[in-house]
């Protein structure tokens, strides 16, 4: 029995899935705004977890609510969304709990991103990618990600969060998973936060810029 009555109380917490069922300093905000420029829209994404990032996803409940910009978000399932049409340059998250105390976080893009015109990779060995925009600063991270258009597949990666980067490095390694033909390559920039207006246990915001993505031919 006594192992029962330990086990009990470990299940709750397992099991907790709406915010006003915990602690509202124990709610654990994470926010994203995303500009795809291929799309032409500028997403916004808001989470809350308990206690941590990687912790039990919530459902805002008790009449908690979170708005970007002045509007409701919408859920769908544990993920709160609202899509503009547009580059917009900044976001203004409020999120209000089921006690009435509200925190406000702004988002803002650091820099943009462009690709290069369409040009040739060789998969046998690394190669140094250049971007078009300004230098990386300290906290951001570029992303390539090149997608081959071939049947029989194969995507390559590399990154970077070197300060005053102006190039990702793609290992022979990655270009050897390209077979030969077309494919298409996406640049990232994104940059997190974890300093802002939390609860108790923090929270963290992500900016990040999709480039147009650029036709690359394989050899």
């Amino acid at each position: 029995m006594k192992y029962l009555a330990l086990l009990f109380p470990i299940l709750l917490i397992s099991c907790k899935k709406d915010s006003d069922s915990i602690n509202q300093d124990e709610i654990f905000q994470s926010y994203v705004m995303s500009y795809d420029e291929l799309s032409g829209y500028t997403t916004f994404t808001a989470n809350f977890t308990y206690k941590k990032d990687d912790g039990k996803r919530l459902k805002l409940t008790g009449g908690s609510i979170v708005t970007v910009n002045g509007e409701t978000m919408s859920r769908t399932g544990t993920t709160y969304i609202k899509r503009f049409s547009g580059y917009l340059e900044s976001g203004t998250f409020v999120f209000t709990d089921s006690e009435g105390k509200s925190y406000t976080n702004t988002l803002y893009y650091e820099d943009y991103i462009q690709n290069d015109v369409s040009f040739s990779l060789d998969n046998s060995s690394s190669y140094y990618w250049y971007f078009v925009g300004p230098n990386l600063s300290q906290g951001e991270t570029i992303t390539v990600t090149i997608k081959s258009n071939e049947t029989d597949g194969g995507t390559a990666s590399g990154s970077t969060t070197l300060d005053g980067a102006s190039y990702v490095n793609i290992s022979s390694t990655q270009m050897n998973l390209l077979p030969s033909g077309s494919a298409t390559a996406s640049t990232e920039r994104s940059t997190t936060r974890y300093s802002g207006n939390w609860a108790k246990v923090g929270g963290k915001m992500k900016s990040q810029y999709s480039s147009t993505p650029a036709n690359v031919s394989i050899y």
